[in-house]
């Protein structure tokens, strides 16, 4: 039987996860082969007793059980084979009754009820009860004694006695399904619960780990009074798509030389941000360890401390970091900048500037040449912008980036405003762009106007 079982329905109740479908689809096939063993059986007492008044119904009944199955197998179509189903209980049930002068006793009515749970099982209680419309129709009529009840039922019945009460058996398997779902679905409810309550449990735990990563991560990132402390007229946009994130901002003041970098880590989120970690980490110790000043050569120390880092992991790390480095002497004026990808925009009069970076990145990477390191004029009123690619590649409502293009048109549309009102419509033109979309990566923009 499981051999048979398999090759009916096995495939149909693989494509289904649904534990309400697949209790459907295992009452259709069981009741469809329950009914058509009765229908074999009815046939060898038919050739026995010569019950010829009810070859119809076994004729009939066999092929519209067969399709049933094969609706199962082939076609998938759960609807289809119960309906299928209802239609041949039905030409049953009204050949039989007629057969028998509408004489009946209650396992017909064991028979209606089997048909009516099944409908409202397979189709909803409101549909259920529209399709077997009929059938509640006949039990009313039933109930009232509109059809008569078989008193003598030896001498009357058409059936022998033991078949007459094989033919309510779809009725006990019926009830029996449906009641071991309810309890299937009980059980399994409860265990969602369970898990449910597992998982919360543990998102919590994760949420709060993530929580205290960041305020790890916000330990290495410089206060914003200290940034406007060496630069009055500033600000920074820092919008991490995570609670963590892979863009970072970085400080170092020595005398009167001040280097500022906005830094773009590979990925966001805890990823990320353990990468932002060892990279702020290899900044540090190429200034402060090898006191290294030159944009270029800070860019080419940070590479080898970053790839040495990695490289102790005994695997093939290809992650690292994109970043605009900027460097400033508040009393000689001069200023240097170096950019692994990402680049400066110089804003002077309306006009922007921009300042290709090197096209490679900090980490690991193929054909790597030392990173340039550009000495800059310093004329007053100019406003250096360090930015990531956050910004840019934000998703709008429409399905399209905002584009680099588009960002420095707003860029030079903010140009008349301080600071912190171009900080603030920066923020709210992201918003309102990113509108109910995800935000797509972490944003770092840092304005220095000179």
């Amino acid at each position: 039987m499981n051999k048979i079982r398999s090759w009916f329905i096995a495939d149909y109740l693989s494509k289904t996860e649904d534990v309400f479908d697949r209790a459907k689809i295992e009452l259709i096939y069981s009741l469809s082969i329950l009914c058509l063993i009765l229908n074999l059986v009815l046939c060898t007492d038919l050739f026995v007793l010569r019950f010829v008044n009810s070859a119809f119904t076994i004729l009939v009944s066999i092929p519209l059980l067969i399709w049933t199955l094969l609706s199962l197998k082939n076609r998938q179509k759960l609807n289809l084979a119960a309906s299928i189903y209802i239609v041949q209980q039905t030409l049953v049930f009204l050949v039989d009754a007629f057969l028998q002068g509408f004489q009946l006793d209650i396992s017909e009515g064991f028979w209606v009820i089997s048909l009516i749970s099944f409908s409202c099982f397979i189709f909803g209680t409101k549909k259920g009860l529209l399709v077997s419309s009929p059938h509640i129709v006949f039990l009313f009529l039933f109930s009232l004694g509109e059809i008569d009840v078989m008193v003598n039922i030896h001498e009357h019945r058409i059936l022998p006695q033991h078949l007459q009460m094989l033919t309510i058996t779809p009725y006990f398997l019926t009830i029996y399904v449906i009641a071991k779902f309810v309890l299937t679905k009980d059980k399994a409810e409860a265990e969602i619960k369970k898990q449910k309550s597992e998982i919360g449990s543990k998102n919590r735990e994760i949420i709060d780990s993530i929580n205290y990563a960041r305020r790890l991560q916000q330990a290495i990132l410089p206060p914003i009074s200290q940034i406007q402390k060496q630069f009055p007229d500033s600000f920074l946009l820092y919008l991490p798509k995570d609670i963590v994130a892979g863009d970072f901002y970085w400080m170092y003041s020595a005398g009167d030389n001040v280097l500022i970098a906005a830094a773009d880590c590979t990925g966001h989120g805890v990823p990320g941000a353990l990468i932002s970690i060892v990279c702020s980490n290899a900044l540090n110790r190429t200034v402060k360890e090898f006191g290294l000043t030159e944009t270029g050569k800070i860019l080419d120390k940070v590479t080898e401390l970053v790839f040495e880092t990695f490289e102790k992991s005994g695997e093939a790390i290809n992650d690292g970091m994109d970043v605009s480095l900027l460097s400033i002497n508040k009393r000689s004026g001069q200023v240097q900048w170096s950019g692994a990808n990402n680049p400066l925009w110089v804003v002077k009069e309306r006009e922007l500037t921009e300042i290709k970076a090197d096209k490679q990145h900090i980490g690991k990477s193929e054909d790597r040449k030392p990173f340039t390191t550009r000495n800059l004029p310093l004329n007053k009123g100019e406003t250096f912008y360090l930015i990531t690619d956050g910004y840019g590649d934000q998703f709008g409502k429409d399905g399209k980036k905002l584009m680099k293009k588009n960002f420095k048109e707003l860029i030079l549309s903010v140009q008349d405003k301080s600071m912190s009102e171009q900080r603030l419509i920066l923020e709210q033109h992201h918003l309102k762009w990113k509108g109910n979309l995800e935000q797509t990566d972490d944003v770092t923009v840092i304005a220095i106007k000179l």
